[in-house]
């Protein structure tokens, strides 16, 4: 698709438009052979001697460029969310409460997620497992949605959290990729040349294009799953955040196999306050 097309002299420049959607390719299969589906942009070059003289291989350079975004730091919200599950037949409620420190995050930061369990139910927690997730829109001349986990952590640490019960801890998961990289259809940035492939950023769209947008559309979201047994189910909440790479980051993304998601606070665990309840 040709998205713009200039004549211009010694100090001649262009602009993609602002729709243009950002460049991100989709990781192919072990069997997809060709070049990955995705989103490229190319600049080509012609030198002739009048306007509409066709372009030949001679005379043309070309070379591939990335369109990227960067998202504002200025009012960096706290995005926090909070679950309240009732059971049938079973007196009182599990309440979950979920807060991320802020909302956007560069590559190779860790993300830490604040988790709070109060129990006023008759249900015991078990076990605890984040993960941060990458939601792919395929909204090009075919359509598709792809959800892939990128990082996980799975904890009994601070379980079983009885009846009455309260639980507090703080986990840090790093969205960087990782074994994620080799899963068919993660989103990765659009590499140029050589470069080390990083984990795609969050798209942001224009007002006016969120109804219709075009592209790869990626996000992100944390989310934290309460196991409670076979017969308990689970209570789930689920925060999104935005993730951002800038060159800074770019280095991080080769070892990002390497780091491991780990706790970062001791949790304490105490019967609630009669008055709580």
């Amino acid at each position: 698709m040709r998205f713009t097309e200039v004549v211009v002299g010694d100090c001649g420049f262009f602009q993609l438009p602002v729709n243009a959607p950002h460049s991100v390719v989709l990781q192919p299969g072990p069997e997809e052979e060709g070049q990955p589906c995705g989103v490229y942009y190319e600049v080509r070059i012609t030198v002739g001697n009048t306007q509409h003289e066709k372009g030949h291989k001679r005379n043309t350079v070309s070379m591939s460029v990335r369109k990227v975004q960067r998202a504002h730091l200025v009012g960096n919200r706290q995005p926090c969310s909070v679950i309240k599950k009732d059971f049938l037949l079973s007196p009182g409620h599990l309440e979950l409460e979920v807060t991320l420190d802020k909302q956007v995050f560069e590559v190779g930061d860790p993300v830490a997620v604040n988790i709070a369990v109060r129990n006023y139910s008759s249900k015991t927690v078990k076990r605890i497992k984040v993960y941060a997730i990458q939601n792919t829109d395929i909204c090009m001349f075919a359509s598709g949605h792809c959800r892939t986990i990128i990082s996980s952590l799975d904890t009994e640490s601070g379980c079983p959290v009885s009846p009455g019960g309260t639980l507090h801890k703080i986990v840090q998961i790093y969205p960087t990729g990782g074994e994620a990289f080799s899963t068919p259809g993660v989103a990765l940035d659009a590499p140029i040349g050589e470069e080390q492939q990083c984990i795609a950023s969050s798209s942001i769209l224009p007002e006016d294009q969120e109804k219709d947008p075009f592209g790869i559309i990626v996000s992100y979201s944390v989310k934290v799953k309460l196991i409670l047994g076979a017969l308990g189910g689970e209570v789930v909440a689920e925060l999104p955040f935005v993730l951002m790479n800038t060159g800074a980051k770019f280095k991080q993304c080769e070892n990002a196999s390497l780091v491991a998601n780990r706790e970062l606070s001791s949790e304490t665990t105490k019967p609630l306050d009669k008055k709580e309840a």
